[in-house]
């Protein structure tokens, strides 16, 4: 029993020893040891050792969290920037699409017409100046009228012209140009023509054209299409000034001649009427007897 008190006291004893000085008893006490830092490579403890200098300091809390919130603002007004370009793209895009969708809703489909084989050339009736009207005399000046209808169309001409050919100059003169394939009536000022143009209307018989004004005048047409017209010929005047009685000279008129003349035939009739006197009068003698 005493011995056992003995071995217990010298264990609490080297307990109370290793407790004081750890490198004394304690082979592993080493590893309670403060670890020195190297002035060179300072490390966290674990893993790799850090590179350059890892001496503390000391950061502004005020002029970081400053920092920070004009970092996220201006985030945030890059986003809306860039959400408000994204919009503005999308924007354009749908525009542009709807703009080709307008114009692929805009073509026109091209319908053919089918001339039957009986048709003939499309011809012009014209209705004034009216064929049994005789030839037409215009004075220059004043409003001409054309009207017509059209016969015999299978396919109609976009556009006409209306023109007045003087067959004295060689001049074609316009009445209306890319009229409505539709028109059947044309109104020409003769006046206003004459006062602005630098060709003047002469005063001479014209012959009236009605066309398709993708065609020239001498085009031949085909079946079903508008041929040329020229059939209407018709004649324009400029009256001359009035002038009084006095003043009118006859360049082949005089008064001695006149005279002469009337003598002339007042002695011719009066030796007629003698001669045949003369012979009455001898035939109812001869009778008599």
């Amino acid at each position: 029993m005493r011995n056992l008190q003995i071995i217990i006291a010298l264990l609490l004893t080297f307990t109370t020893l290793s407790v004081s000085d750890p490198g004394s008893g304690d082979p592993f006490g080493r590893e309670l040891w403060v670890r020195e830092a190297s002035p060179q490579r300072a490390t966290s403890g674990k893993g790799e050792p850090f590179e350059g200098d890892v001496s503390p300091t000391t950061t502004d809390t005020q002029a970081t969290t400053a920092t920070g919130k004009a970092d996220e603002s201006n985030a945030k007004t890059t986003a809306k920037a860039d959400k408000t370009n994204s919009g503005d793209k999308s924007s354009a895009t749908g525009d542009t699409k709807k703009n080709k969708e307008s114009a692929s809703d805009k073509k026109t489909t091209t319908r053919k017409v089918r001339v039957p084989a009986t048709a003939v050339v499309g011809a012009v009736n014209m209705k004034t100046p009216a064929a049994q009207d005789g030839f037409s005399i215009f004075k220059i000046g004043e409003t001409v009228t054309f009207g017509w209808n059209y016969t015999d169309l299978v396919v109609s001409p976009t556009n006409v012209n209306v023109e007045a050919y003087c067959t004295d100059g060689a001049n074609y003169f316009t009445i209306t140009g890319n009229a409505s394939g539709d028109t059947t009536k044309a109104i020409w000022d003769t006046g206003k023509y004459q006062a602005t143009a630098s060709i003047k209307l002469p005063i001479a018989t014209y012959t009236l054209f009605i066309y398709d004004a993708s065609k020239s005048r001498t085009d031949v047409a085909s079946p079903g299409y508008l041929g040329v017209y020229q059939n209407l010929r018709f004649g324009l005047y400029e009256p001359k000034k009035a002038i009084p009685l006095s003043q009118f000279e006859c360049p082949t008129c005089s008064p001695d001649g006149a005279n002469a003349l009337l003598n002339k035939y007042a002695l011719r009739m009066s030796l007629l009427m003698a001669f045949l006197s003369t012979i009455s009068f001898a035939w109812f003698m001869a009778g008599a007897l």
